[in-house]
């Protein structure tokens, strides 16, 4: 037998098998009513900016790209204790970071409300930091009763609970 023939079937058959091993998911059992709400306190920084702006933006798109209309979710993110430093204005950002950068969140937080996206500060955080509405980028909301209750509260709402 030739060697070159049985390698490049036996390489083919061995694929197969490998392949057939996984499930493949390519299409979501609800596609209404979608309600999540994701908790961020981390400071943790991917692709430059803050890795619990960017993984909601990237629900958002997933469910743009299989089809599912806009108005059948929701997607609030809301941010306290280390995480609330990126929704900071530039003057505040580079304060409290002590650099001359300005924030890198900001373009991502813009992005996120113009998709609908409720993107929400704890009013504890900004009380123990003595940060004040003006030190807030614009367009997010503050949310006196503190992150933990709106958590709660929204919980009780139907939302789906995502913490990052």
């Amino acid at each position: 037998m030739n060697v070159k023939l049985i390698l490049p079937i036996l390489f083919f058959l061995i694929s197969i098998n490998v392949l057939s091993q996984h499930t493949v998911i390519d299409k979501l059992s609800n596609t209404t009513d979608i309600k999540v709400v994701w908790e961020v306190s981390t400071d943790e920084i991917e692709k430059g900016i803050s890795g619990g702006l960017l993984y909601p933006e990237m629900q958002f798109s997933r469910y743009e790209l299989l089809g599912v209309p806009k108005e059948n979710y929701t997607i609030k993110v809301i941010l306290h204790g280390p995480a609330g430093k990126f929704l900071l204005t530039d003057e505040k950002y580079k304060e409290v970071t002590g650099t001359d950068v300005p924030n890198p969140n900001k373009e991502q937080v813009a992005k996120l409300l113009s998709q609908g996206v409720g993107v929400e500060l704890c009013i504890v955080t900004m009380e123990m930091n003595k940060w004040t509405e003006s030190d807030i980028l614009p367009g997010v909301s503050i949310i006196y009763v503190g992150a933990y209750p709106r958590l709660t509260d929204l919980q009780y709402q139907g939302y789906k609970y995502i913490r990052y």
